[in-house]
């Protein structure tokens, strides 16, 4: 298992715990997600975001230094997005490797495709930035400092006291 599927499991574990409590969901501690990722695989970066996504307990996301690739992706999910103030973030198509016959490797390719495209609707639909935007900087390495990122809406807050 990796680290994806430990936040999934905590994440199924808490909102287990609320609901056996009879918590209301406004009533809720908010689990606390703190964000220092270089990026990781994929497929545990789309297991966060569906668990952050159908968590009924609040769950927010403070970047502390780094969220790079998914864990950039990872970020977007949470309820609440903040960040210290020399966070740094990272847009990026991504990369990946493959081996196998030539149609297995097609057969990837398609399937890579599909899973950019889920984040890139993910992307879209948490931030102020536009498909034009994406369009322009889909195939580049885009960074974004704290003010930017805030101006962007990749992160609610600039943290100035811990939360």
């Amino acid at each position: 298992e990796g680290v994806g599927t430990t936040i999934e499991a905590q994440i199924r574990f808490w909102n287990e715990y609320d609901e056996k409590h009879n918590i209301p969901v406004e009533e809720r501690t908010p689990i606390k997600i703190y964000v220092d990722s270089y990026g990781g695989s994929l497929t545990e970066t789309l297991c966060m975001i569906d668990a952050i996504k159908i968590s009924k307990t609040p769950v927010w996301g403070i970047c502390r230094s780094s969220a790079y690739s998914g864990g950039l992706f990872t970020l977007l999910a949470c309820h609440k997005r903040f960040g210290y103030a020399h966070s740094s973030y990272l847009f990026h198509e991504g990369a990946t490797s493959n081996s196998g016959t030539a149609s297995q490797f097609e057969n990837y390719s398609r399937f890579y495709r599909v899973q950019l495209d889920q984040l890139k609707e993910h992307l879209l639909n948490t931030t102020t930035l536009n498909e034009e935007w994406y369009r322009e900087h889909q195939k580049e390495d885009i960074w974004f400092t704290a003010k930017e990122a805030l101006e962007s809406g990749i992160i609610d807050g600039i943290v100035e006291t811990f939360i």
